[in-house]
């Protein structure tokens, strides 16, 4: 069961949100009616080393916005979540910077436990991961390949749902197959619901779901025969047709497919699940650069942060994510520098809003091809031009370290 504090000053607060989450019996609540200064809670935080604080409304921003900084630097596997009573975009950006995970007003209380659930699947599953070392490969030499090609791969990976992350990937893909004249494998590892196949009117004979049936016999030929041909010269691996599928494929098989790819292909490109699952992990450890897409609203950005600090937790460089924004141009009160400044990171690649993206979707056919002049595809082939210019033979990363101490 996940401990879980709520902290305000207000009584009938405290009781609404234990009775919330008390509906459901993953967790044990602990209230504070903290009537002085918030930051005497840190001592409750550290009795009761929750997996979950929920910070109420009746505190000054300044106030709320000094307690999360303060447990996220001492307890940084801590998930924290602040209420607040009315929506202001630079009290929510504020929130985010300073590291609350997720931030809701107080006429969605209601909601608050599917958002605590979704929070602490993500914390407790990462956290797993680490202790228990998923990653069955991290005692192993970077360099058992049997092949001395090594290809660059790179992960097109958010965990909000529709960001453009499949459009990107699509797009980089085929600008790649043209431009470089080089092999391209690109890989749907949304598993549950790919839709790559549909944005390139592919009806494909094998998927990567077949290949569990064959796995201790997989080889570079065999991993061959489960491509789809795309018209620009790019091979793909799609995801099962059946969702359920996926269910049987894990996270050991994910990691010698993109080891093998690696040796099959120049370039490898990822379309990743919008989750932060051992699939998802698998591939992010072994890639070269991650591509973190975002947008021009408050969930996304939230998403944004999150992910960001998760990886930062479980030890990625820095300088292997790179922070993509896409509709940048979309007329709405955020602009790319609060953007920048909220988490921290440069954005290397502004992608603007066209009706060519669900245009060229619906003709099963990729912007960089049927617009190339367009600013669209301008600007996916000057990022298409930083996949070229990624360092080679990039030692990869151990994402599960165990000198990552998630019980401080």
């Amino acid at each position: 069961m996940a401990n879980v504090i709520i902290i305000d000053k207000n009584d009938k607060f405290l009781d609404l949100a234990e009775k919330l989450l008390l509906s459901d019996d993953s967790y044990t609540v602990v209230k504070s009616k903290t009537a002085e200064k918030l930051s005497l809670s840190k001592k409750l935080v550290e009795e009761h080393e929750p997996q979950l604080i929920i910070v109420g409304p009746s505190y000054k921003e300044s106030e709320s916005i000094g307690f999360v900084e303060s447990v996220s630097s001492n307890f940084p596997t801590i998930g924290l979540i602040w209420i607040i009573n009315e929506m202001d975009t630079s009290v929510m950006l504020n929130g985010l910077r300073s590291g609350y995970k997720d931030i809701v007003l107080i006429d969605d209380l209601d909601n608050i436990l599917g958002m605590i659930n979704n929070i602490a699947k993500k914390d407790v599953k990462l956290k797993d991961a680490i202790l228990n070392g998923k990653n069955q490969n991290d005692n192993k030499d970077d360099d058992d390949d049997n092949d001395n090609h090594d290809g660059k791969m790179v992960s097109v990976f958010s965990t909000k749902g529709g960001v453009g992350k499949t459009f990107i990937a699509t797009n980089l893909t085929v600008a790649l197959a043209k431009e470089s004249g080089k092999k391209v494998i690109l890989v749907d590892l949304d598993l549950n619901f790919g839709d790559i196949g549909v944005f390139f009117n592919l009806d494909p004979k094998r998927t990567i779901g077949d290949i569990v049936s064959t796995f201790d016999r997989l080889d570079k030929e065999m991993l061959q025969s489960y491509f789809t041909k795309h018209t620009s010269g790019a091979s793909i691996l799609l995801s099962p047709v059946q969702p359920e599928a996926s269910e049987k494929i894990t996270s050991e098989h994910i990691q010698k497919i993109l080891k093998l790819l690696r040796t099959m292909a120049d370039y490898v490109i990822v379309d990743t699940p919008p989750t932060l699952s051992d699939t998802t992990l698998a591939v992010l450890d072994e890639s070269d650069e991650i591509y973190l897409v975002a947008t021009m609203d408050i969930p996304s950005i939230k998403n944004a942060k999150v992910s960001l600090q998760t990886m930062k937790l479980l030890g990625y460089e820095e300088d292997k994510i790179k922070l993509i924004l896409n509709r940048s141009d979309s007329k709405v009160s955020l602009k790319p520098k609060e953007i920048e400044k909220t988490l921290n990171k440069k954005i290397i690649s502004f992608i603007p809003s066209d009706r060519l993206a669900p245009q060229t979707i619906n003709e099963g056919t990729s912007v960089v091809t049927a617009q190339p002049r367009s600013n669209m595809a301008k600007s996916l082939i000057k990022l298409m031009e930083g996949v070229k210019n990624i360092a080679g033979n990039r030692k990869q990363e151990k994402v599960l370290k165990e000198k990552v101490n998630v019980n401080k």
